[in-house]
């Protein structure tokens, strides 16, 4: 994710391979972040979301396939 003012930039990724399946762009809205959050948890499972490194606020999202 890339939180910026206006807008938030997300990508998937997969849990074994880290390619990015997905990208998208949601308001940065309380009601668009929440669901966002639970449509992808209806579909997937999220494995982690967190900085890609210490000094950037992008932030990524790791899913899989729900069993």
């Amino acid at each position: 994710m890339d939180a910026h003012k206006q807008t938030i930039s997300i990508a998937y990724l997969t849990s074994n391979t880290k390619e990015i399946v997905k990208e998208q762009q949601i308001k940065h809205e309380k009601g668009q972040i929440k669901k966002f959050v639970n449509k992808l948890k209806s579909r997937l499972k999220i494995h982690e979301c967190r900085p890609t490194d210490r000094h950037s606020e992008m932030k990524y999202i790791v899913v899989t396939k729900q069993e």
